[in-house]
C-alpha cells in the first residue's frame, strides 16, 4: 500500500515548488540588500579586514595599545 502511494506521487510538482521557494527567497535577499543604508554597507564590507567587528552600539573610538 505504501509503495502504491509513493509511486503515485508526482515529484515534478515538488521541483516546481522548490524552484518557486528559491526564487522567492532570492528576491527577498536582493530586496533586503538594496534597502541597506550606506553606513551598514560600509560596516559589513570592513568585517573581513578588521580585527574586531564594530557594532552599531559601539562608538568609533581610537584604539590605544599599552604594549608600546
Amino acid at each position: 500500500m505504501l509503495r502504491d502511494v509513493i509511486r503515485a506521487i508526482d515529484y515534478s510538482d515538488c521541483a516546481e515548488i522548490a524552484l518557486a521557494l528559491f526564487c522567492f527567497a532570492f528576491a527577498l535577499m536582493v530586496f533586503a540588500t538594496m534597502r541597506l543604508s550606506s553606513r551598514a554597507t560600509h560596516r559589513f564590507a570592513s568585517i573581513p579586514l578588521a580585527d574586531t567587528v564594530v557594532t552599531a552600539d559601539d562608538a568609533p573610538a581610537e584604539e590605544t595599545s599599552d604594549n608600546e
